[in-house]
């Protein structure tokens, strides 16, 4: 892996550590009680609201890397992985934005985070091969990261319409993220 994507692989992870006090599923011990919150009609479980935040972030930011990967890759099968993975994240959206609107109160992001858009706006500035490595390696940690929400989700969740969603989407993000790993790992390797 170039010196270019590996910085940006590390980089990417200290953001990781330390934003991550919480994780995108607000994972207990013990069984999430409904939280009243004043204005919100319908009580709502921590666990399904750091869900449907967290994979609202996910598709803010995949959907943008997914689209800059398949537009801007000189490498075949990463960009087919970037042409797949933009439709994966409109299903995503697709699934869960009417599972999660109404009289619910979940919040769904409209940008990606402020650490997402750093990222990206690095990967913009690469070029070549140098970002044909560092876009396996974001993916790697997207995919990963959204697997651990809809995991929980799966696990503690009580939404009656946001969990099936999860249970729903979760074998594609395991696909994915087995994918992912391995042109990662294929990056890293010598090429004949």
């Amino acid at each position: 892996m170039s010196k270019a994507g590996k910085a940006l692989g590390i980089a990417f992870l200290g953001l990781l550590a330390m934003g991550s006090g919480a994780t995108w599923a607000q994972q207990r011990g013990g069984v999430d009680q409904p939280q009243s919150t004043g204005n919100r009609k319908a009580q709502i479980t921590p666990t399904d609201e750091g869900f449907v935040r967290g994979a609202s972030d996910a598709y803010q930011m995949g959907s943008r890397l997914a689209t800059l990967t398949a537009t801007r890759t000189s490498d075949p099968a990463v960009k087919d992985f970037g042409t797949a993975m933009v439709k994966d994240f409109i299903a995503l959206s697709d699934a869960l934005k009417p599972a999660a609107s109404g009289e619910k109160g979940y919040q769904w992001a409209e940008q990606p985070a402020p650490e997402d858009s750093k990222i990206l706006g690095a990967l913009e500035r690469m070029q070549g091969k140098s970002f044909d490595e560092a876009v396996p390696v974001q993916f790697v940690a997207l995919l990963e990261k959204l697997h651990a929400a809809l995991s929980t989700e799966i696990e503690k969740g009580r939404d009656p319409q946001v969990k099936p969603v999860a249970q729903k989407l979760l074998p594609t993000i395991e696909n994915r993220l087995h994918q992912a790993r391995a042109l990662d790992k294929r990056g890293v390797a010598p090429r004949s």
